[in-house]
């Protein structure tokens, strides 16, 4: 290489820089020399130094016949690739100047792996042949092999409890576990609203004294809130039992928010469409409803008001004023069943003993006694709530074998129940429903005559009654109270004989006394 001016120059910068000579190496800088690792380098035609040599002799060839030419190429055993651009001289000769792409290759391999997941994502939530729990799994699947982490799952916070509805992978904690909320990662995201980045729990104050973290050796977290909604349904998160080598990137995290996005959106979906569905039942219900059951009081007012027209004896407009009070006891109860199915967006905190007592005072009791064996506190709509209990009262004394009418004053709640006059008398009870120990929701129970096996799964339809009085909408509107909270309602027979409603996944909220 010689001497001049120039070459120093060039032996100064970072880039590499040959002179060719058809097609062989004539002159070269310091760099080259450094990035090659050659023994020799002159004379050595410039295509062979690359693994792609007939990309690059190509490039010499297009360069010599139309002035310039570039081409990417790599030096065998580098690890770092070039991007060459070919320039032919005044001389003939071709001048070549090489820069370090590395980085930009690694960032383009980043991009067509980050587009692979997306591409892959879009796949699983457009599979309309998935269920919603299939799609879970297979994204969690997706993000985790993206994450390398040993587990994911969508979590679900209900009251004081952390319920992992699917769970992904072999990790610390089992499908369907539910682990006390203030003892999880999932607690932070919820309690915060926002995504929680862990990349190394032992060092992390936030949650290192936790039950996930010290029993159970989650090391690393990276989980983001889910809606339903306004509001936190849970969390989608995942985890390993290693500590992380590498920190989660600004990309891991996107990933989790957009997948944590969706879930929150396809929840809401499913709720609406779920609620849309029940409101076209209900419509339908609603139109047999008005087309025969308030068909036939209307016949008795229109053939009374006939009679009464042809024979002039009021007797048949007493007949007709029955009628119509029918036919308003029968649009009361459909106006307040249409209602009590409606969306609960807000619940409250709500103590179940006060408002079994507001509740029971709002109903003719007669004899009966109402006994409270609860002390807990649920979140619900207190109206609504109010509404189910009296309606449950109130089909407990009408169905009794007590004469719940006899008593002018009406039963008492917490007092020693008046006989009646067949020697008997009715206790409804308001009591907690438990399962292992703990409280999971609230029962309504009563020792009356109880409600016959067979009829069990129908009480809660529109129009079910035994009574010639009852307009069968009593029971129905407590289903989509049951419903509207979202709750989940079983008739069992008690155990003084009558009947016991039971109310499951029903949300507590812990005594402060």
């Amino acid at each position: 290489m010689n001497d001049s001016t120039a070459a120093a120059a060039l032996d100064a910068v970072d880039a590499l820089f040959f002179v060719l000579e058809d097609g062989r190496i004539a002159e070269w800088n310091t760099a080259t020399d450094e990035a090659t690792a050659e023994q020799s380098l002159a004379d050595r035609p410039f295509a062979a130094l690359f693994d792609d040599s007939d990309a690059v002799e190509h490039a010499v060839e297009r360069a010599a016949a139309s002035g310039d030419a570039t081409v990417e190429a790599e030096f065998p055993g580098a690890g770092c690739a070039y991007e060459f651009e070919l320039e032919r001289l005044d001389d003939g000769r071709i001048a070549v100047l090489g820069h370090d792409i590395s980085e930009r290759q690694a960032q383009r391999r980043e991009l067509e792996k980050r587009e692979r997941v997306l591409k892959r994502t879009h796949e699983v939530i457009a599979d309309g042949d998935r269920s919603f729990d299939e799609q879970i799994r297979a994204l969690l699947g997706l993000a985790r092999e993206e994450l390398g982490l040993a587990a994911g799952s969508l979590s679900r916070v209900r009251g004081e409890e952390t319920d992992f509805e699917i769970v992904d992978g072999g990790g610390p904690i089992r499908e369907r576990e539910s682990i006390p909320v203030d003892e999880t990662f999932c607690d932070v995201v919820v309690a915060d609203r926002e995504t929680l980045v862990i990349n190394d729990a032992r060092s992390d104050d936030r949650v290192v004294d936790r039950d996930t973290h010290a029993d159970r050796g989650v090391a690393c977290y990276l989980g983001a809130p889910v809606y339903l909604g306004d509001e936190v349904y849970g969390s989608l998160c995942f985890y390993d039992t290693e500590a992380r080598s590498v920190e989660f990137s600004p990309w891991d995290v996107t990933l989790v928010d957009l997948l944590a996005q969706w879930v929150s959106y396809e929840l809401r979906r499913r709720r609406d469409t779920e609620r849309l569905r029940q409101q076209n039942e209900k419509l339908d219900r609603f139109a047999s409803i008005v087309s025969h059951d308030l068909r036939n009081p209307l016949n008795v007012v229109s053939g009374s008001l006939e009679l009464a027209k042809e024979t002039g004896d009021a007797e048949h407009f007493d007949r007709a004023e029955s009628g119509v009070a029918r036919m308003e006891t029968l649009i009361d109860d459909m106006l307040a069943l249409a209602r009590a199915g409606d969306a609960i967006d807000d619940t409250e905190p709500v103590e179940l003993a006060s408002v079994a007592r507001e509740s029971w005072s709002g109903v003719d009791t007669g004899t009966a006694t109402l006994t409270i064996a609860t002390e807990s506190t649920i979140l619900a709509d207190r109206d609504r709530l109010r509404q189910l209990l009296e309606n449950l009262f109130r089909n407990a004394i009408e169905h009794s074998s007590t004469d719940s009418r006899q008593g002018e004053n009406g039963g008492s709640a917490d007092e020693t129940p008046t006989p009646t006059t067949d020697g008997g008398s009715l206790t409804v009870t308001v009591g907690d429903v438990t399962e292992d120990g703990h409280v999971v929701g609230f029962y309504v129970a009563d020792d009356g005559v109880g409600i016959d096996a067979d009829s069990r799964e129908d009480v809660f339809e529109s129009g079910f009654t035994t009574s010639e009085d009852g307009t069968g909408f009593g029971l129905a509107i407590v289903g989509e109270i049951t419903d509207a909270h979202g709750w989940d309602v079983s008739l069992v027979e008690g155990e003084d004989g009558g009947a016991r409603f039971e109310f499951t996944g029903v949300e507590l909220v812990e005594n402060e006394n």
